[in-house]
């Protein structure tokens, strides 16, 4: 099942395709499924993070949006690659 290794997952779906983003051992993780959740992409590291969940917006372009807190700040990355990659955005 997808993301069952991760812990806070948070999941967002889009055209039947669930993207999840979870926490495991001090980063997120990413994954995408395009049969409901059964099967999934290998995990991409998006960033490290604190053990808490992130948020997964798919923006309207088609682009990944995922916000994370790592030490007290937050932290968004953008995925233009329906995430294969993930790319720090900037640090609030």
């Amino acid at each position: 099942m997808i993301g069952d290794t991760l812990a806070h997952v948070a999941a967002e779906e889009y055209k039947d395709i669930i993207i999840i983003a979870g926490y495991d051992e001090g980063k997120i993780w990413c994954a995408i499924s395009n049969d409901g959740g059964q099967t999934s992409t290998e995990l991409v590291e998006v960033g490290a993070g604190d053990d808490e969940r992130p948020t997964i917006r798919i923006m309207t372009t088609g682009e990944i949006m995922v916000t994370l807190t790592d030490g007290g700040a937050t932290k968004s990355y953008l995925s233009m690659d329906w995430g294969a990659t993930f790319q720090l955005l900037e640090e609030v």
